[in-house]
């Protein structure tokens, strides 16, 4: 709504708005990019151990990308409410 109504009066603004928004996402792609960096390191040394492993974050990412990619589908108006019921 903001880039379509900009003027319009807002019950609440964020300070530093667009810059907020860009410093989230960095973040959250850091950690994730640990979080898969690290479970690859636990994976490896588990192999080489000769135990069983599994790369939890590879569920993790897969679930992200559905989700993502579900959201998209919708946005697009591919699925609405009175298909989904009929």
């Amino acid at each position: 709504m903001r880039w379509k109504m900009p003027d319009a009066p807002r019950a609440y603004k964020v300070l530093g708005y667009p810059i907020v928004r860009w410093i989230f996402n960095l973040f959250a792609l850091t950690f994730l990019s640990f979080t898969v960096y690290n479970d690859f390191v636990a994976y490896r040394i588990a192999i080489a151990a000769g135990k069983s492993a599994l790369l939890n974050s590879i569920f993790d990412v897969v679930s992200v990308l559905v989700g993502t990619s579900i959201y998209f589908y919708r946005r697009a108006g591919k699925f609405n409410r009175s298909n989904a019921q009929s």
